[in-house]
């Protein structure tokens, strides 16, 4: 087969193109003919100009006219071939570029005829390794053999001739480009690196390979895109041609070798095979070729950026990839660059799938769905099937089929071919399902919205999500891809008004989940259904009630309201009354934690930065200013919110539409915000506010900030207007000093006011600060840590040293005013009293002792400022000072007041011996409050003796904690002390201890081998065990060490929680009742959460002798105790936690199995392995690889016992089912996922 002649060479020698596609031709020949090449540089197109050789290249031998070695090209496309070649060969023989010349071949390449060559080459030959040259003649022979090339220059030169072959060049220009976009190679490339690898291997080795994808278009596609974009591409490019008739396809096999050819046809390839060819068949799943590489779907992010490369936004990009599924060729036909209708776009075909484009989706499992297909159909659902599996089969199907659900790969592609199609007996019939779907109400919802207990609802509706989301779905098309009379949006709109009306609370909650797809389908019914809604059924859904179930504690049930909204919002024509409705919902109380509030869906539609709307600031200030008369109260609160979000903020999307205003979204932008619209939104908020002390203090937090500082002026003119209202507020005080504080003490931050911008601040709140001594230095004690409003100092000493200087100059101020009375009217009215003791003792030592002791007698001063009283005084004046102040408060104060000055200083020896002699009541009261966690003394056993009698065993395990290594504290009394925690008439104690000391002390004593520990840790644990199995591996507790070691042990507990075998029990008294139910919840955590087995050590041994004499000794006392019935679960659970290590499955486990020839046993093993998981965590459309590599590994199992223990093998088979199922499972809801977004 001859594309190209030498008369085709010499006549393009006459055109200008030649001398810039001469070397690109030679390039290419070389790479169709040579697998291998050591080096290969051959400039093109621009770079063909730069100086130096035209080709270098290297080769281990000679292949066609590729010369072996290093062989350096020039080439020429002069008509005086002679003195080309003389200018040449005269050139590089004096500079050679560093090349060797001995060992060289020099090239000369011209595409004319030249009669003189032979003699050229013997008249300039010498000092080279080899001279040749190349004519038209030699160049004709040599792109016979390299079909591509001259495929390639025969379109260039505007002589190909039609057939059944294409170019790849062409091939991708035609599939890739149309009027507007060009799809990059990623597009078909993105994610399917597996099939890439393939593709590349066989184009390097002889051999035939299948690709399906959905069309053979997209095959071909996907193979040259994995070409062009390989390292290799130059080599493997020249080589690759597309064959679409048979007859080329012979000839291109027969006459040529080493092509890689992409084909539809299926033929035998085996002539090809041994011609060294590579073939790629190109088949869809209509071919049925089970040994085909299956194309999995591109892979979403690159998908996306490829939609970008095509001049997108990445949010329409996103939405794109969304809309088509992904699919290439739905793709194509969306940006119009395939302009043919798919094969199923006909009349007939359209008829055929109008079930599914009309109910967009259904699932299989549910019986009402298949009836409304059948009604749809005329035929029964298994009939229907048939016809869908053909559609499945077709090239480029429309529909997916994944589990039990069928459904539209792309409703928007079917839809946008079946609109013309559809019948008004069609939409007839559309009306009359929808009605079904809308009317299905869940029997449960009332029920469902005041349950306040854990349950399993059951699904008791005739149709599935699945179905009501797809039919719902259809409408929205329907609304959207008019007809030509453009009658159907009014059809959808009047069908969504007809569906809407009369509905009761039932049904409200019942549909509540499609709100935002029928607000889709029809806007304005929508919200007009919104609008006219009783009052009755909002105040039960806005009204939220706490829920003792459930992650965030209450039951709500108006998200998808909000999210109706909030989607309704970004279109101008319905901001006004969306947000009139949010408004509306505002006024309800809402004291749920819940992020979703009308409130904070208004805030995220109106805020400045990324307003989540498409109304203009203009239209958005109109629509607020028009709504504050109705709502003044809410309008305030927003405008307050949207001048607060200002600056660096975390922003999230709100609902948007799933189809409408598409080419509207796009992604957010930062953006400056103009002054007039912050100026615009201030001047509303001002008008709103009553100049409440609460809006006074949030509009002074508001001036301050600095993104807002164009509207400062205006703000602080309001509030310094209306001064005389707040002068004796002490909040706005408060919030004005804070305010100050925030900025002053740290001024190089770049949200910080400077001094100047403060000044203002500065005396308005000496304007309004009171006069009152008192009263004027009373927020200097407002904590003990003394915030002002000057910068920082680093050195906390220091600091120290200078506030507390501060605050006893203010008190000295207050002494000399009001005398000692000022610091009690101080003490009385500041937020933390205790901050005034360092003053007063600094001021007047212990002068003031008695006065404190009376106070505290007549209930003026609390405790705890009587007690850090006492502290401070004992750090200030020494122990021996302090003992006399002890006798003073004899003389002043009553018992309490005694016992505190005892305590207060925390525990010291010599006023514990004190306390010890003045009376039971100070000694109990002393050891009542004493702290002592952080004790150094020898006398530790006389303090836990004390605590323990004062019943504060908490204290004394503190203390245990701390010195728990200090052989001063027996071991029988940490547990004791535990015990007696645990126990002291609490039944229900877990919620109220602090289970660190008791886990750390408890994990010591577990090691002990004492009987009389051992005994007593075993009823703390088990008592105990919840909380322990909170916090620990329950494994290493004492209790659970017993229990595997004693059969005896573990009947007790079955004997708690089972029946005996007879279902008699002994009739026992109300309190033991209670207390044997106390036992039994415990008992059955322990049997549940049991995770070992008998005789297995710390490193996953197992001793078998331990093992079976324990199982065996079980069954006897299951006989001895009447539990025979529940023991086979018992034994099923532990042989089930045996350790699946490198050793596994141990011999021991098939020989139980074996022995005990119980079905029972079994299936509680392939229970127990089974649920043993636990939860699992898998990323988005992940699939079920988790499910299938334990699949192999349950396979492993049984191929090593299935000839030795059969039974044991049955069970790993079981497992191994299971978990496949579970693999098909998450593949399905993969698939879904995938699908869906």
């Amino acid at each position: 087969m001859k594309f190209i002649t030498s008369t085709h060479l010499k006549q393009w020698a006459d055109t200008k193109e030649s001398q810039a596609l001469l070397p690109e031709l030679i390039r290419r020949l070389i790479c169709a003919s040579v697998k291998q090449l050591d080096r290969l540089t051959f400039p093109c197109g621009d770079a063909g100009h730069m100086p130096g050789w035209d080709g270098i290249v290297s080769c281990q031998e000679q292949i066609d006219l590729v010369p072996e070695g290093e062989s350096l090209w020039e080439c020429g496309v002069n008509k005086d071939i002679q003195t080309k070649a003389n200018d040449d060969i005269t050139k590089r023989a004096a500079n050679p570029l560093g090349h060797i010349k001995a060992e060289s071949t020099f090239v000369f390449v011209t595409p004319r005829e030249w009669a003189g060559a032979d003699a050229w080459i013997l008249a300039n030959q010498t000092g080279w390794k080899k001279l040749v040259v190349y004519t038209a003649v030699e160049l004709e022979v040599w792109i016979e053999k390299c079909p591509a090339v001259g495929l390639w220059l025969a379109d260039k030169l505007n002589v190909l001739k039609a057939g059944g072959y294409q170019l790849p060049d062409m091939f991708w220009l035609q599939w890739a480009s149309g009027d507007k976009f060009t799809l990059p190679y990623r597009i078909v490339t993105a994610g399917r690196d597996q099939a890439i690898d393939r593709v590349l291997k066989s184009c390097f080795k002889p051999s035939v390979l299948e690709i399906q994808a959905l069309t053979q278009s997209e095959v071909i596609a996907f193979v040259l895109a994995s070409i062009a974009s390989c390292s290799d591409a130059d080599k493997l490019w020249p080589k690759t041609i597309v064959v679409t008739d048979k007859n080329t396809l012979d000839d291109l096999v027969s006459h040529y070798e080493n092509l890689i050819i992409i084909t539809t046809l299926r033929e035998n390839m085996s002539y090809a095979l041994s011609r060294n060819h590579t073939v790629i068949w190109a088949v869809t799943p209509e071919d049925q070729v089970s040994t085909a590489e299956k194309l999995p779907r591109v892979e979403r992010e690159g998908f996306v950026k490829a939609i970008e490369e095509c001049g997108f936004d990445y949010v329409q990009a996103g939405k794109i990839a969304t809309d088509t599924a992904r699919d290439v060729n739905v793709v194509r036909r969306r940006l119009k660059i395939d302009k043919l209708k798919p094969e199923w776009a006909n009349r007939d075909g359209i008829s055929a799938l109008l079930p599914i484009i009309l109910l967009g989706q259904w699932n299989e499992n549910v019986p009402g769905d298949l009836k409304l297909v059948e009604k749809l159909c005329g035929k029964t659902y298994s009939d229907y099937v048939k016809i869908l599996q053909g559609f499945i089969l077709m090239s480029d199907s429309p529909i997916a089929h994944v589990g039990a659900i069928w459904r539209l790969k792309s409703p928007m592609d079917t839809m946008s071919y079946a609109s013309a199609y559809l019948t008004s007996d069609d939409l007839a019939s559309l009306k009359e399902i929808c009605a079904l779907l809308i009317g299905d109400d869940d029997p449960d919802a009332e029920e469902k919205l005041v349950s306040d207990e854990w349950k399993m609802w059951q699904f008791r509706q005739q149709f599935s999500s699945d179905v009501k989301r797809g039919t719902y779905q259809s409408l929205i098309l329907l609304s959207l891809i008019n007809d030509e009379s453009n009658s159907r949006s009014a059809w959808v709109d009047n069908l969504v008004r007809e569906l809407l009306n009369g509905w009761t609370l039932k049904r409200f909650l019942s549909n509540r989940s499609y709100f935002t797809l029928l607000a889709e389908a029809s806007p304005e019914a929508f919200i007009e259904f919104l609008e006219e809604i009783g009052k009755d059924i909002y105040d039960i859904v806005f009204t939220p009630q706490k829920s003792s179930i459930g992650v965030i504690g209450w039951n709500i049930y108006y998200t998808e309201i909000l999210w109706t909204l909030e989607m309704l919002a970004w279109d101008e024509d319905y901001i006004y009354r969306a947000s009139s409705l949010l408004l509306r919902f505002s006024t309800y109380k809402n004291e749920s934690n819940y992020a979703n509030k009308p409130t904070n869906s208004l805030a995220e539609i109106f805020r400045f930065q990324w307003p989540q709307t498409f109304a203009s600031f203009d239209n958005r200030i109109q629509v607020l200013t028009s709504l504050s008369s109705s709502f003044k109260s809410e309008i305030c609160k927003l405008c307050f919110r949207i001048l607060e979000s200002l600056g660096p903020r975390m922003f999230s999307q709100t609902h948007f539409y799933k189809w409408r205003h598409f080419s509207d979204l796009s992604s957010p932008k930062c953006i400056s915000v103009p002054v007039d619209n912050l100026k615009a939104i201030t001047k509303l908020l001002l008008s709103c506010t009553t100049f409440s002390e609460d809006d006074i203090c949030r509009l002074l937090k508001l001036s301050t900030n600095k993104w807002i500082s164009c509207c400062r002026t205006e703000i602080f003119n309001a509030i310094t207007d209306i001064k005389d209202t707040f002068c004796k507020s002490d909040k706005v005080e408060h919030t004005l000093r804070d305010e100050l504080t925030h900025h002053l003490s740290i001024p190089e931050a770049a949200w910080a006011l400077s001094e100047k911008e403060l000044e203002p601040y500065k005396k308005l709140l000496s304007d309004i600060e009171p006069k009152n001594v008192v009263m004027k230095y009373r927020w200097m004690f407002e904590d003990m840590f003394l915030r002002l409003p000057q910068k920082r100092e680093t050195d906390f000493e220091k600091d120290y040293r200078k506030k507390q200087e501060i605050r006893d100059k203010a008190v000295k101020e207050i002494l000399s005013e009001r005398g000692r009375e000022g610091i009690w009217e101080l003490i009385s009215v500041v937020k933390c009293p205790s901050s005034v003791i360092n003053s007063m003792i600094q001021l007047y030592g212990n002068g003031l002792l008695q006065d404190t002791c009376e106070r505290f007698g007549k209930n003026i001063v609390d405790i705890t400022f009587l007690q850090e009283f006492f502290r401070r005084l004992f750090f200030q004046k020494g122990e021996d000072d302090y003992m006399r102040i002890i006798e003073d408060v004899r003389l002043y104060g009553n018992t309490t007041c005694l016992s505190v000055c005892l305590y207060a200083p925390e525990y010291n020896e010599k006023l514990a011996t004190i306390a010890n002699d003045c009376g039971e009541e100070i000694e109990i009261l002393y050891w009542q409050n004493i702290s002592v966690a952080y004790v150094e003394t020898h006398n530790y056993m006389q303090i836990i003796d004390k605590l323990v009698w004062v019943d504060r065993f908490d204290k004394a395990l503190e203390l245990i904690y701390h010195n728990k290594n200090s052989s001063l504290i027996p071991d029988i009394i940490k547990v004791n002390v535990i015990k007696g925690l645990l126990f002291r008439g609490q039944q229900d104690f877990t919620p109220h201890i602090d289970w660190f000391y008791i886990d750390n002390v408890i994990e010591d004593l577990d090691k002990s081998e004492d009987p009389e520990i051992i005994q007593t840790l075993v009823q703390i644990e088990f008592f105990a065990y919840r909380a322990f199995a909170d916090r620990r591996n329950i494994n290493d507790l004492r209790f659970i060490k017993e229990l595997m070691s004693k059969p005896e042990l573990l009947i007790e507990l079955i004997m708690m929680v089972y029946k005996s075998d007879d279902g008699n029990e002994e009739e026992v008294s109300e309190s033991e009742q209670n207390n044997r139910k106390v036992m039994a919840r415990c008992a059955f955590s322990i049997l549940y959460d049991l995770s070992c087995c008998p005789g297995v050590d710390n490193q996953g041994n197992v001793n078998p002798d331990v093992l079976r004499s324990y199982i065996y000794r079980l069954y006897e006392l299951s006989v001895e105790h009447h539990r025979t019935q529940v023991v086979d679960m018992v034994v099923g659970t532990l042989l089930g936690n045996l350790p699946r290590n490198t050793s596994y499955p141990q011999t021991i486990l098939g020989e139980i199995v074996e022995e005990l020839k119980s079905n029972s046993v079994d299936e509680h093993i392939r229970i127990r392995i089974f649920n043993s998981r636990g939860i699992t965590i898998r990323g988005f459309a992940e699939g079920g690889d988790q499910e299938r590599s334990l699949a192999a590994l349950f396979r492993s199992y049984r191929d090593k016992v299935k000839f030795t223990y059969p039974r044991l093998a049955k069970i790993f088979t079981k497992l191994m089912n299971d978990y496949e199922r579970g693999a098909n499972r998450e593949d399905c809801v993969a698939q879904l996922e995938d699908l869906e977004y």
